[in-house]
């Protein structure tokens, strides 16, 4: 019996697939690079695009290659449309809320940080997150609606013109910037105390333009897993204007004709400055109920003080799903990412302590949610006596006034011996119990202790390689930004 032959449907389908996700590479391609790129012939790419475009998924940018004197036809370079739509990655942790905006190509639109008092109280860190997405919202829709109001009114822009980057960024105590003002890098960063800025004003940000780089995928697992991406946010610029960034193709192949500028991409444009995010994913220093997205107190957590629900406080503010994960899960999601490893353990030393268990290429969460809280698990303490491990500064005196946070400054002046036996005897109950290939060791004191660290473990009866993580920039954030840029590209493949 001859096997059944696909449907045209679903070939159609994988088709799209292809040219979106080579866009979502590159930004910017004509229908024949299309068919270079993704290997498809240039009849079926150039109908893959004709459905994508009435489906409103892409727009002809106005932007031509050269034609003429042998040079061949002229072509049009088409893009994702404006309003496919963003993505939502969100950090809670002791420092603040900091929540990003990121398109399909992983460059970040907006960014914005609130400070959250101590002791960290829900109703403190609710209205934190509230004001960081909405501050967010905020600055993406002026952004959007600048950009469009420049495309719309200049008549003829030149292919090579320079314009601001796309990333915004605002903290707390600031009001949002007046309409009308130009910023010279598109990361506008207000801060706590600083002025508002006039209207009219020119205002650089030495973030420049990021982007995250690499692309997300799939691995099997229909979760996480992200292709190879460094430290997670790559800057392309570090001060002022920043050329646009046309996805590796050369500017002389091309050249705006505003009379080619097509009705949808204006349209599209002015549709989504309103528009929420389609998703959000949140990365909280504190336990996480799986089942819920709750964040839940454990005895002596550090940081909040009660329980707060990101889910229900992100459901009007999101036009999707919200994911809500443990900050050390991510932090080694984006670890994986950076340095590709199956099976390790992920510990966090710093003001909490926690860990994450990959195996098989997956961070297992226990049933509630809440496997690696190591604060409890027993361990050598002072003068060799066994006790949970968070008891151990609580003896030696380097505990944070009035809270259970470990004094980060102390333990890395002091760095007491007992403190690197009892990880040490950490390390060795998690290579008998998990066996993992590695032990990846983060947070700031874990990593100035690392040598110490590693010369204790070598005497264990189980000894395993331990090193200091790779990805230490907001490692936690990373991993939840990979997420969310993984998941808003599945969304607009799968429409």
């Amino acid at each position: 019996m001859d096997p059944a032959k696909p449907s045209q449907e679903l070939l159609r389908a994988l088709t799209d697939e292809h040219v979106l996700r080579a866009l979502m590479r590159h930004r910017l391609l004509t229908r024949a690079e299309l068919s270079t790129e993704t290997g498809i012939s240039k009849p079926t790419a150039g109908e893959s695009v004709r459905r994508l475009t009435e489906a409103g998924l892409l727009v002809d940018t106005g932007r031509r290659t050269q034609g003429g004197r042998g040079r061949g036809r002229v072509g049009s370079y088409y893009s994702l449309a404006p309003d496919v739509g963003t993505a939502l990655a969100v950090s809670i942790a002791p420092e603040g809320v900091t929540a990003e905006c990121l398109n399909p190509y992983g460059d970040l639109l907006a960014r914005a940080e609130e400070p959250i008092g101590r002791p960290a109280r829900p109703d403190n860190v609710t209205a934190a997150l509230k004001r960081a997405v909405d501050r967010v919202h905020d600055l993406v829709a002026a952004q959007q609606n600048a950009d469009t109001n420049r495309r719309l009114d200049d008549s003829r822009p030149d292919a090579g013109t320079r314009t601001g980057s796309s990333l915004s960024e605002v903290r707390s105590g600031d009001a949002r910037p007046a309409a009308g003002t130009r910023t010279g890098s598109s990361l506008s960063e207000v801060r706590s105390g600083d002025a508002r800025p006039a209207a009219g004003t020119r205002a650089k940000s030495n973030l420049g333009h990021a982007r995250i780089d690499g692309d997300a995928r799939t691995d099997g697992r229909g979760r996480l897993g992200y292709a190879p991406m460094g430290a997670g946010v790559h800057v392309d610029s570090e001060l002022g204007d920043a050329d646009v960034d046309t996805g590796g193709q050369a500017d002389d192949r091309a050249r705006v004709d505003q009379t080619h500028l097509d009705a949808r991409a204006q349209g599209s444009a002015r549709a989504q400055l309103d528009g929420r995010p389609r998703l959000a994913v949140v990365s909280a220093a504190d336990p996480v109920d799986r089942h819920t997205g709750r964040l839940l107190q454990l005895p002596d957590a550090p940081f909040l003080l009660g329980e707060i629900d990101p889910v229900a406080v992100l459901a009007g503010r999101v036009d999707g799903p919200v994911y809500v994960d443990n900050d050390v899960n991510w932090a080694a999601e984006a670890e994986r990412a950076a340095a590709p490893v199956d099976d390790f353990a992920y510990v966090y030393l710093d003001e909490g302590l926690g860990c994450a268990v990959v195996s098989d290429g997956e961070v297992r969460r226990g049933h509630r949610g809440v496997a690696g809280e190591i604060a409890h698990l027993i361990t050598v303490g002072p003068e060799g006596r066994a006790m949970p491990l968070i008891e151990v500064f609580g003896e030696l005196g380097l505990r944070r006034p009035g809270s259970t946070a470990i004094d980060v400054e102390r333990v890395i002046a002091d760095r007491p011996g007992e403190v690197v036996t009892a990880v040490g005897g950490l390390i060795a109950a998690l290579a008998t119990l998990i066996d993992p290939e590695v032990v990846v060791i983060g947070g700031r004191w874990g990593t100035e202790l690392i040598g110490d660290i590693i010369d204790e473990v070598a005497y264990s009866p189980r000894p395993v390689p331990v090193r200091a993580a790779t990805v230490d920039s907001e490692p936690s954030l990373a991993g939840a930004r990979n997420d969310a840029l993984h998941r808003l590209r599945e969304l607009i493949v799968s429409r």
